[in-house]
């Protein structure tokens, strides 16, 4: 390699004492190239991008690094006026290159400039000691840390609470409502859940359905999705979304009717302004269960049911024995065997108090293996766990036709 000066194709070269003869680098692209950097210039992280600005934070002028010339746009035959365009030495194809031959990553500049016009930016090499943030920390804004997350957690709380008042408000003198998961823990046991929910669920009795989904839209909500067998609409147009019920779960799925779960509620008129039912606590911890039983158990799902459970049982109204015998009479004991978590006090005390069922045991054992098999593994797995096998088929089938009426509709 010529030792008189960088070469085509070269950014910079380093005039450190540690190395004799002076000699060019290239641009340093990726990680391989840490080895071809000097001691004194890779401990101010240059190489990264950002690393002008430790250099400017230390007070270490470029002269003092032993650079050439300043940092920047490549010093190319063809940006001096006057002069000539004359094509780069191709290096040829490289590992870890591109289809133009460069590595992945080579300039963090251009991408970010085309990632501001529009264009399409190459993925970003991620840096020594970095990571990619995960789906639940992107889209979790409420758990932010520090002043700006409890503030955004704040203005989010005030969000749903508005939403629900204004949903429970357009329903009032039409028909009988009451909230479900966390919009229902807020207003009873655990203040704040509502910074930790992304919308608000309504529970209205299945005859008074219609007219409900009527005063919602007369209020200035809109229609934006309905569930598959037609058990909830989704309405948007407020700070967040509301997805009103007329039942709590799938047709045929556990026994446990509207009309009963209304008959078990209290009135309250203080909380909202405007009557509200409140469910019973033994009705919304089968109700968490159930609901958490519906999916994989994922370690989000796990928490919820468990902040669920310690909110409720922080009131001292839910009894391992009772809840047990409830759950075996509502159907749900073996999506309670799937769902409860053995290492827990509570959830161990609740397990203990079920009755005996093989079958019921070895379908909770294998639930999670259909909860990851494909797209229609989780809808068997969830039906597999109802009361009975019998009674699983019929809310299967009566699921699946419910879904092929919706789409033979969508298709008109």
């Amino acid at each position: 390699m010529d030792a008189g000066g960088p070469r085509r194709g070269y950014r910079w070269h380093y005039r450190s004492p540690a190395r004799r003869p002076r000699r060019a680098s290239r641009v340093h692209r990726g990680p391989r190239a840490l080895s071809r950097v000097p001691p004194d210039v890779a401990d101010l992280g240059l190489h990264r991008p950002g690393g002008l600005c430790a250099v400017a934070q230390r007070g270490v002028s470029r002269r003092g690094l032993g650079l050439a010339r300043p940092l920047g746009r490549p010093r190319h035959p063809s940006a001096i006026p006057g002069r000539a365009r004359t094509p780069r030495r191709d290096p040829g194809p490289r590992r870890g290159a591109d289809s133009s031959g460069r590595r992945a990553g080579w300039n963090v500049g251009r991408r970010r400039r085309e990632g501001r016009t529009g264009a399409a930016p190459e993925r970003r090499r991620l840096g020594r000691g970095s990571r990619r943030r995960t789906p639940r920390e992107r889209g979790g804004h409420h758990r932010r840390p520090g002043r700006h997350g409890r503030a955004v957690s704040r203005a989010h709380r005030a969000k749903v609470l508005i939403t629900l008042e204004r949903a429970v408000g357009a329903l009032d003198g039409v028909s009988p409502v009451a909230p479900l998961k966390g919009a229902l823990l807020e207003l009873t046991c655990d203040p704040g859940r509502a910074a930790r929910v992304a919308d608000v669920d309504l529970l209205v009795p299945e005859g008074h359905f219609d007219a409900a989904e009527r005063a919602l839209v007369g209020r200035g909500f809109t229609r934006v999705a309905r569930d598959r067998d037609d058990r909830a609409r989704t309405f948007g147009g407020h700070l967040v979304a509301v997805d009103l019920h007329r039942r709590l779960f799938k047709w045929g799925l556990f026994r446990m009717s509207t009309a009963e779960v209304f008959a078990r509620s209290r009135v309250d008129r203080e909380l909202l302004g405007v009557p509200v039912h409140l469910l019973d606590p033994y009705d919304v911890a089968t109700h968490a269960i159930g609901h958490a039983a519906g999916g994989p158990l994922d370690a989000r799902r796990r928490e919820r049911l468990r902040s669920d459970l310690a909110a409720l049982g922080s009131t001292g109204t839910l009894d391992p024995g009772h809840l047990a015998g409830l759950l075996q009479a509502r159907g749900m004991g073996r999506a309670a065997r799937y769902a409860l978590d053995a290492s827990r006090e509570f959830d161990a005390r609740v397990l203990a108090a079920l009755g005996r069922d093989r079958v019921g045991r070895w379908l909770a054992a294998a639930a999670p293996v259909g909860m990851r098999a494909g797209r229609l593994g989780p809808v068997v797995a969830q039906h597999a766990l109802n009361a009975s096998l019998a009674r699983g088929v019929l809310s299967l089938g009566s699921h699946l036709i419910h879904g092929a009426r919706q789409r033979a509709g969508e298709l008109r």
